[in-house]
């Protein structure tokens, strides 16, 4: 429930500020396990209807589709660059992307408020909340360039012997945080 939650508040997110939802989706490979020897069929049909739909908490912290908005709230799922100060947990906002350039024409040309792209963007731009940040390539004071990365994750952890490994971004919405 909280991670489709997450999703319609970053669809709310978008209507709010009128703009479009580009829905990102996870790339996963199996990687051992009798799942390696499932046919595409199979597998293309499990990837849809559960891999995709678990929560980031149990795919190594990487939304199976993740809503990117611009200006939206995003949270750090992992240590992304410890020079800087980019760990766990660490808020920030997107400022924007870099799209590849089919995915690019059919965004331009389109009017719908939701898009499932087609392939992962190259890159999306975050800022992070606070100063103080080393300049990153070069771009803006705080804002980071982040590529999409990998983790390995189990299918069924206490068997722990199918894995998949899963390329996306490791970002999720936040609308929420628990006081302390």
């Amino acid at each position: 429930p909280r991670y489709l939650a997450t999703q319609q508040r970053a669809r709310l997110f978008a209507q709010y500020n009128r703009t479009q939802v580009l829905w990102i989706q996870a790339e996963d490979f199996p990687i051992s396990g009798d799942i390696t020897e499932c046919a595409e069929e199979k597998l293309h049909q499990r990837r849809s209807t559960d891999f995709l739909r678990r929560h980031d908490q149990h795919t190594g912290g990487i939304m199976g589709l993740f809503p990117m908005v611009y200006n939206l709230p995003v949270t750090f799922t992992c240590t992304v660059d410890k020079k800087r100060k980019l760990f766990k947990f660490t808020h920030g906002h997107i400022v924007g992307w870099t799209l590849d350039v089919e995915d690019e024409k059919r965004v331009r040309e389109s009017l719908d408020g939701e898009i499932m792209l087609q392939k992962q963007p190259t890159m999306i731009f975050v800022r992070r909340a606070g100063e103080g940040m080393p300049q990153h390539e070069d771009l803006e004071p705080e804002v980071y360039a982040l590529k999409p990365r990998s983790n390995d994750w189990a299918i069924d952890p206490p068997r722990n012997d199918n894995w998949i490994k899963r390329f996306g971004f490791p970002l999720v919405p936040d609308f929420a945080s628990t006081v302390h």
